[in-house]
């Protein structure tokens, strides 16, 4: 019979040394527009606290951010009854921002992003200090935009906007962790100056568990293709991650082989298994790879003929399925429900 057996070990837990009282890991919830205004408890669930400085006589940012799966969330707002935001209008500063991941490193080594819309542009150390890939004080909205970087940052100077002491920024933690990351992005405690004011950290959600898999065993079926209905197969394989994969839908490389005989037709393949993937919920492996094919009623052999293996087991449902797809030169397609006598084992575990 078909079974299905998954076995799972023991979850990896990350202990986060946090260097400062200011991380928190917050529950994600709605992603923020990045558009300059706030609206009613848009940042609420995100706030990481009030950065107070000495600067330009006085300064008070409210600092707010979290991260997803893909991005970094952080906005400002600064408070303008505040000395220091007189002090920012009449010397034209504008916002920059700076993030650090991974906490290992030390200056200048790789790590370090320096974000300034309306200043010195963007850059990244590279081990001897500041790069600026695209020139330094470049702000053409292209450098940003063309590292997916969504921003909305005002200007002590811009009285004539709504938001002028608000600024929002999305940034891909790819951008962030080039160099790596210890699940924490540090974020500058304040901008409009350049006091060293306290950071702030975000916590990095957990990575995904990573999945292994591997099917084995054969056996005999008729197959219930409209195109091949009625024929009679067999059926045997050994395929094997040799990668984890991410989840659902990742193809990883693989390695197996296995046969596939059409008794009605006469048509034998041989394959080679190089890739796979868990394709379903209910644990339907694919492997991909090449075939050769031998036509023995034409007296015919094809080689490197692409294929498609796809095994799913629940117990002989109306989805305990193979399916058998080559294109190419010998475009194929057998589909059925292997047979109680048969014996497929598929495993999937962490």
């Amino acid at each position: 019979m078909i079974r299905l057996r998954e076995k799972t070990t023991a979850t990896l837990l990350i202990a986060i040394f946090m260097i400062s009282t200011f991380a928190i890991v917050i529950p994600v919830s709605a992603a923020p527009t990045i558009d300059g205004v706030i609206g009613t408890g848009e940042w609420d669930a995100y706030y990481l606290g009030t950065s107070v400085t000495n600067w330009g006589g006085g300064m008070s940012v409210d600092v707010y951010g979290f991260a997803d799966d893909t991005y970094l969330y952080a906005a400002y707002i600064a408070d303008m009854n505040q000395p220091g935001w007189s002090t920012a209008d009449s010397l034209g500063i504008s916002g920059n921002f700076d993030f650090k991941a991974p906490q290992s490193v030390s200056w200048p080594d790789s790590g370090y992003t320096h974000i300034s819309i309306y200043g010195d542009g963007f850059a990244q150390t590279d081990g001897s200090g500041w790069n600026w890939p695209d020139g330094w004080a470049n702000t053409d909205p292209s450098v940003f935009t063309s590292r997916g970087i969504e921003y909305y940052i005002g200007h002590p100077m811009w009285n004539f906007v709504p938001s002028p002491n608000v600024a929002e920024l999305k940034i891909p933690l790819s951008l962030l962790t080039y160099a790596g990351d210890d699940g924490q992005i540090r974020l500058s405690g304040q901008y409009w100056q350049y006091d060293g004011a306290t950071p702030f950290y975000v916590a990095l959600p957990p990575p995904p568990p990573l999945y292994w898999f591997k099917a084995s065993g054969g056996g005999v079926s008729y197959s219930d293709a409209p195109e091949t209905r009625g024929n009679f197969i067999t059926l045997g394989v050994m395929g094997i991650s040799l990668e984890p994969s991410t989840g659902m839908g990742e193809l990883v490389s693989s390695k197996g082989s296995g046969t596939f005989i059409d008794h009605n037709q006469k048509i034998k393949l041989s394959f080679d298994i190089v890739e796979g993937g868990i394709m379903r919920s209910d644990n339907m492996i694919w492997f991909y790879g090449t075939a050769k094919i031998f036509d023995i009623e034409a007296h015919i052999k094809y080689t490197n003929i692409p294929f498609r293996l796809a095994l799913v087991d629940d117990q002989y449902g109306s989805t305990n399925r193979f399916d058998v797809l080559t294109w190419g030169d010998f475009p194929m397609h057998w589909h059925g429900t292997l047979e109680p006598e048969s014996e497929v084992t598929v495993w999937v575990w962490e």
